[in-house]
């Protein structure tokens, strides 16, 4: 077995772990909706769609995890391009979801907008910032961003990988 795809399939399983826990009990534990079941939880992907093996599908996945073993209801939409952005989260306020999740930079400016508009509504974003048209950082708050400093888990990678190397060769991939 490839350690390096061993690697990338750990860090795969911490987004999903991260999106289950960090988004379902670390926004939403005042709910008590969410221990009864009647938590809806909605996400959007930007255009990569839900099965791009990156944040969207994570993301998903998570999403999933939530539905199955806490019973939260959970809404997705997919985006083809820029253009569903904003009418993709336009539904989701109309089905009244708690939550609505972001996913990805692109979708930064349209998410922010909605969050802004609508306070009693919360809203994370996968690996970004909520920001302005034009890029400017905006803290809300009804608003989660959930990046990862991704400098530090792969120093984490390559400290593994130093001390697991039986060819005393280390390199990275992407």
């Amino acid at each position: 077995m490839n350690q390096g795809f061993g690697l990338v399939a750990a860090l795969h399983q911490f987004v999903q772990f991260f999106i289950f826990f960090g988004i379902g009990f670390g926004i939403t534990l005042h709910s008590l909706d969410f221990f009864l079941g009647d938590f809806k939880a909605c996400m959007v992907s930007d255009e990569g769609g839900f099965d791009d093996q990156s944040f969207n599908q994570s993301g998903m996945e998570g999403l999933q995890r939530a539905k199955e073993e806490l019973g939260v209801q959970i809404v997705g939409v997919e985006s083809n391009s820029d253009a569903d952005f904003q009418p993709n989260i336009d539904s989701l306020i109309q089905q009244n979801c708690d939550l609505i999740i972001g996913v990805g930079f692109v979708i930064a400016p349209a998410l922010t907008e909605a969050a802004q508009a609508n306070p009693d509504v919360q809203f994370a974003i996968i690996d970004s910032v909520f920001q302005t048209a034009d890029g400017k950082p905006v803290e809300l708050d009804n608003g989660k961003p959930l990046s990862f400093n991704t400098a530090e888990a792969s120093y984490l990678a390559g400290y593994v990988a130093a001390g697991t190397t039986t060819s005393g060769t280390v390199a990275t991939y992407g």
